[in-house]
């Protein structure tokens, strides 16, 4: 991310937030293939959003200042691999779908 001020900060946490609520308004329809993938990337949204007020709160920052944070620790980066196997499940869905 280029522009890493507190205005382009807080957009990427509304989006976050409304994923967020779609996940999670939606877990009885998540097929029990990709359950554990589905729960690691509400466990990030979960640890990222926590951070991400605690940093707000330190800060108190204006639209223009920098704003960047890091992970506490490994456990909390975003898992790419459970993207990947989301991804992958609901384009081989679709694809068997199109057959």
């Amino acid at each position: 991310m280029q522009n890493k001020i507190y205005l382009h900060a807080s957009a990427i946490l509304a989006a976050n937030q409304k994923i967020y609520q779609h996940i999670i308004s939606n877990l009885d329809r998540v097929p029990s293939e990709i359950e554990d993938e589905v729960l690691d990337i509400i466990n990030h949204y979960d640890i990222w959003m926590l951070q991400f007020r605690e940093f707000e709160k330190l800060k108190k920052p204006d639209l223009k200042d920098e704003f960047i944070f890091y992970h506490i620790d490994e456990n909390c980066a975003f898992p790419k691999d459970a993207e990947k196997t989301i991804f992958n499940y609901y384009q081989q869905s679709i694809n068997t779908f199109h057959e």
